[in-house]
């Protein structure tokens, strides 16, 4: 695991399976681990290298809290669903119209775009 330091980290999790919506987490390194579900997560300062997001479902993310930096990211596997879900939280933003909305609709597509914001405004709003 080049260019890790362990020592900066207060819990170490490598190679894990992690199939359940983990406990908050605070300043935990997660290498290599694949999440299954993140719904209402809380995983601040946490470095996810080579990890891998495999969710599918919308109800499986929808609420997961992260620090949003290069060092959490670096090297994260995201399955489709969860571009596709990150992407939308993109469309929800005002501003920028033409060019957001002219990637939403070049990667997401219209239609899945539109179903996917329904089935995350009614998790939200249950």
């Amino acid at each position: 695991m080049e260019g890790i330091m362990f020592n900066a980290f207060r819990e170490k999790h490598s190679s894990e399976d992690i199939t359940e919506v983990p406990a908050p987490k605070e300043g935990a390194l997660f290498h290599r681990c694949t999440f299954h579900k993140l719904n209402g997560a809380v995983l601040k300062d946490c470095k996810l290298y080579g990890s891998k997001f495999v969710m599918t479902k919308p109800q499986d993310i929808i609420g997961v809290t992260l620090t949003m930096d290069c060092d959490t990211f670096t090297n994260v596997e995201l399955s489709p669903e969860v571009l596709d879900y990150l992407l939308l939280l993109i469309c929800r933003t005002s501003g920028n119209n033409t060019k957001r909305l002219a990637i939403i609709e070049k990667v997401v597509g219209h239609d899945r775009s539109v179903q996917l914001l329904k089935e995350t405004e009614y998790l939200e709003n249950q």
